[in-house]
């Protein structure tokens, strides 16, 4: 034991830092890990509170939660800060919880998050107010502690390497709103940041554009030019044009910009030629494009492509509702595309597929064939809809990654592609429609589809209802040398972890079966200690699915949604991800 003991701690030691990162990575969103090993022993404590800190908030999905969080923030103020609260602002602090302050939890901070911060600020000032008091009385003291939360995670220690800045209809007044460049040393806690996403959902007022404008301006004058990478999101009816201005040229301004995930916050006749320009000046080196949640036009997106011919991956992921007239498309070849992930949100879409006009059809296929056409045979991973899959003309054979997304209740289609994908390492089967039904319909159509799944498979992930009959085929009835299966609906706790645990003695390669949390907790633990006896067992959200094959260089926060006016609960965009976990 003792010897273990070393072991572990030496891995843990500053000498071995270059094995942290590889350590540390896999469990750096996995809350239940981290908080085990803050409680091993003060060397783990050391090592994994800065990696639960980095983004606390990322972890915290109620408001009692932001609340504890404030609570440890409270802490690291100054004692004559904590004075000031008590005795001029009328906050009842003996009623904190007893905590004693082991780090300086503020400085561990590297991703900073306005809008849980506004929202956190509200709640405790609310709940620990020693008297009920008016509404402008509670409205002065909040600006109070924002002023003093902001000189404490604005000093000179403070150092954020990326920031998420999302107003949304839940703010409070103008005089309210958390403005970063008030503070005095807000310029040397900005010095490293190369992460910027850049939000605004509002739809009541137009008061509070203006203000929100010239705190964004006010912030970008204050990052330096080399943002790497880039997400904007602008959702609102009201009048913004200085917002897209200034959004455009920061765009334009960047010198080392790599990624840009955005929405069409730009259509606007007037914009889009700035907005083309702006584009055109990264085309060296921006390889990331994401564009969502927005109608475009054929005409226009060949534009947008023609000006980075270095893109890497590329997400297309909006709802097409314009053609363009009929000539020829013109698109240079798109040599290092790797990544292609092309998405119509048909549920926007008037009318269902099948009754599109043809001539309509043809061009959205045109337009994904000539994207495929100009990748130059190097894509190595795809999402698609299945409904493209017939009118696909040219295989891309390198492929070794397939996100499939069933909107029909058949794999009929699927078999005819997987025969040519020889070289296919990893498939997601996605059904948004008939996860519970599509595969007990026909299972002569199972057998077909599984014996067209190629031999150079290892992973497999799906959302589909799986019966033993249909596990006991795959398994058992091919050659396939399964070294993952991750499974997103229900199975069998005891005859479909025979079926596995027989195969895995079969076929040592198999390595990892996945089920979401909410399996997991259906199983006895006497069939998972056996199962682990032969393969890992790993645990995920429901959503887990939709993890992209490449790492995104911004992921979609829980705070960056639209909120109710009149409670807490979001309303979903995007398909952020969604943690399933409490502090």
């Amino acid at each position: 034991m003792s010897e273990n003991k070393a072991d572990i701690i030496s891995i843990l030691d500053p000498a071995y830092c270059e094995c942290h990162e590889i350590i540390m990575n896999p469990l750096k969103d996995d809350l239940m890990t981290l908080y085990s090993c803050i409680l091993v022993n003060r060397s783990f404590c050391r090592v994994f509170i800065p990696i639960l800190w980095r983004n606390p908030f990322k972890f915290v999905k109620d408001d009692d939660q932001l609340v504890q969080i404030f609570n440890t923030l409270i802490h690291c103020l100054h004692p004559s800060d904590k004075n000031d609260l008590i005795h001029k602002e009328l906050f009842k602090m003996d009623d904190l919880p007893t905590s004693q302050v082991y780090f300086k939890y503020h400085t561990l901070i590297k991703e900073f998050e306005l809008n849980p911060l506004q929202k956190g600020i509200r709640l405790w000032s609310s709940r620990y107010l020693s008297k009920k008091l008016t509404r402008r009385s509670v409205s002065r003291r909040v600006i109070k502690l924002n002023k003093y939360i902001g000189d404490l995670l604005f000093d000179q220690e403070n150092q954020y390497e990326s920031l998420n800045i999302y107003y949304n209809e839940l703010l409070n007044g103008i005089k309210n709103l958390f403005d970063i460049c008030d503070f005095e040393n807000h310029k040397k806690s900005l010095i490293n940041v190369n992460k910027l996403s850049l939000g605004l959902f509002h739809g009541n007022t137009t008061k509070l554009i203006l203000p929100i404008t010239k705190n964004i301006l006010k912030l970008q004058n204050s990052l330096s030019p080399n943002i790497q990478h880039l997400q904007i999101s602008i959702d609102t009816f009201k009048d913004r044009d200085e917002l897209s201005k200034n959004l455009i040229d920061f765009i334009k301004n960047q010198e080392k910009l790599k990624s840009l995930s955005t929405n069409i916050f730009w259509k606007n006749d007037k914009f889009i030629q700035p907005f083309l320009n702006s584009l055109k000046k990264q085309s060296n080196c921006l390889t990331f494009l994401k564009l969502q949640d927005s109608t475009i036009c054929n005409d226009l997106l060949l534009s947008i492509l023609s000006c980075l011919p270095n893109l890497i991956i590329l997400e297309l992921d909006f709802a097409q509702r314009k053609f363009n007239n009929d000539h020829d498309m013109d698109l240079p070849p798109l040599n290092n595309l790797e990544h292609l992930h092309y998405n119509y949100d048909l549920s926007t879409v008037f009318m269902p597929w099948s009754s599109w006009p043809t001539n309509n059809k043809n061009r959205s296929l045109s337009l994904f064939q000539h994207i495929l056409s100009s990748s130059n045979n190097k894509l190595k991973s795809l999402k698609i809809k299945d409904n493209f899959l017939r009118h696909i003309q040219i295989i891309p054979q390198h492929l070794t990654h397939f996100h499939l997304i069933l909107i029909s209740d058949t794999l009929d289609n699927v078999t005819t592609l997987l025969k040519n994908l020889h070289q296919l390492i990893h498939l997601k089967l996605d059904s948004i429609k008939y996860p519970d039904c599509l595969l007990l319909k026909n299972y002569f159509s199972f057998k077909q589809f599984s014996q067209t799944i190629p031999d150079s498979l290892k992973i497999l992930e799906t959302n589909l209802k799986i019966t033993d009959g249909y596990l006991e085929w795959l398994l058992n009835e091919t050659q396939l040398q399964f070294q993952c299966i991750k499974l997103y609906s229900y199975i069998h706790y005891n005859t479909s972890f025979r079926i596995f645990i027989d195969y895995a003695k079969r076929n040592k390669c198999f390595k990892e079966l996945g089920l979401t949390y909410n399996i997991m907790k259906s199983i006895p633990k006497d069939n998972v200690k056996e199962a682990r006896n032969y393969f890992n067992i790993t645990t995920f959200t429901d959503d887990e699915i939709n993890k992209p094959f490449y790492d995104e260089p911004i992921k979609n926060s829980y705070w960056s949604k639209r909120v109710n006016e009149n409670s807490t609960r979001t309303v979903p965009r995007y398909r952020p991800e969604r943690q399933r976990l409490s502090v």
